[in-house]
């Protein structure tokens, strides 16, 4: 009989702890949308946040009697707050739960928001931002081990992609939203796969960071704030289409090899969905967005940059949606962390690369910067067919402990 003193699951003396499914039928299907839907809208704050920050660069200029350059530098410090933030979020909520660590860290973004809103110098604007994006770090870690909590290895590529999807996508409608305002006024396998997310996730920050100075200018778009944050909504709807797609995929792709394995699983079979992604999709994307506003005028040439704005939207989120599932597969019992090492690292790189994207593009050109970044992302690819080809022994030397039926 079931009582108050009752366990929520079952001794591992029980028989039916044996069920390697218990632990995932704790909850209805309803109650796990609900719950995806939760960490989703704390997964799109961070994102929220800078997604309404990008295209208000130049405006932010303008009010603080600045450059382009000096107030995207604030981008990268966010972003090294943020993964610092997500690191030692991840740390308490694998030991204190996952809601206390939203609940504790939720408030400092809304008071850095307030901060920011209020900045008068630079200096204000860097110290604001950088709590603002502190406390809004959880999101996307920690949500990410809360559903790998709730779904099992079969159904947590689909669900991921939901999450990755929707938070993408808000962070586009972030950007839209802000010009709208504004005209009212760990180790080698966890380095490689985190390093070809951050060549992926590259493209992304090289195309939208400088987008009011190049497809803006270019098409005459900057005369009205609104017409250049619609320019962001194609990569938002390519985030949505990619994460669910690529989650789906990434499922498939487990459940088939398993079968052609007689039931083997290899955690690295995931990441086969993110190929055409890496190869193709990220890296022609962008190479196309420089080649068509350096060379195409008119009409013609903006419908075909927001073509590539959604191409790249769709092979950003096809890479990263398998690559985070991959990080809960093979550390189940430490999701949180492993997500926070993997975009820890990554937003770390990013901290860099940002940084130097509006000097390249003055210094050598928008076609050759994006050149750059297409071949960084072909090289990110070349690092996931490494990882899938040698993960087993990549695995084996740094005794990564990834889940299997038994204790997923």
């Amino acid at each position: 009989m079931i009582s108050e003193e009752s366990p929520l699951l079952l001794s591992s003396q029980s028989p039916a702890s044996n069920d390697p499914d218990l632990v995932y039928q704790r909850f209805t299907p309803f109650h796990k949308k609900v719950l995806v839907a939760i960490v989703s809208w704390c997964g799109l704050l961070p994102l929220f946040i800078s997604g309404t920050f990008y295209p208000s660069i130049p405006q932010i200029a303008r009010d603080l009697n600045s450059t382009g350059e000096l107030v995207s530098f604030t981008v990268s410090i966010s972003v090294l707050s943020t993964s610092i933030g997500a690191l030692a979020a991840s740390s308490y909520a694998t030991f204190y739960g996952r809601r206390r660590v939203y609940l504790a860290l939720q408030p400092l973004s809304v008071i850095g928001s307030f901060g920011v809103a209020s900045a008068r110098s630079m200096r204000e604007l860097l110290f604001w931002r950088v709590w603002q994006c502190a406390g809004a770090s959880p999101g996307l870690a920690v949500g990410a081990a809360v559903i790998g909590d709730i779904y099992k290895l079969e159904e947590r590529g689909t669900a991921m992609g939901w999450f990755l999807g929707v938070s993408l996508l808000i962070m586009r409608l972030g950007g839209r939203c802000k010009y709208a305002l504004a005209q009212l006024d760990s180790s080698c396998l966890m380095l490689r796969k985190s390093i070809a997310g951050f060549f992926a996730l590259l493209t992304d920050y090289v195309l939208l960071i400088p987008l009011a100075y190049t497809i803006g200018k270019r098409y005459h778009l900057d005369h009205n704030e609104a017409l250049v944050g619609a320019c962001f909504l194609p990569c938002g709807l390519g985030n949505i289409v990619g994460a669910t797609t690529a989650g789906r995929l990434a499922d498939k792709t487990i459940i088939y090899w398993k079968r052609e394995r007689n039931g083997v699983w290899y955690p690295e079979d995931r990441l086969r969905a993110s190929f055409v992604g890496a190869l193709v999709l990220v890296p022609l994307s962008v190479l196309g967005c420089g080649l068509i506003t350096q060379y195409i005028e008119g009409r013609l040439g903006l419908m075909l940059n927001l073509i590539s704005l959604f191409l790249n939207g769709v092979g950003t989120t096809t890479v990263l949606s398998p690559i985070v599932a991959y990080s809960v597969d093979i550390l189940q019992a430490r999701s949180a962390e492993a997500m926070a090492c993997n975009a820890g690292f990554r937003n770390f790189l990013l901290t860099f690369a940002i940084a130097g994207v509006m000097p390249a593009i003055n210094n050598l050109g928008l076609v050759t910067t994006n050149l750059i970044s297409a071949a960084l992302a072909w090289v990110g690819f070349i690092l996931l067919v490494l990882v899938v080809r040698y993960g087993d022994h990549l695995r084996a030397l740094t005794k990564v402990e990834y889940s299997i039926v038994e204790n997923d």
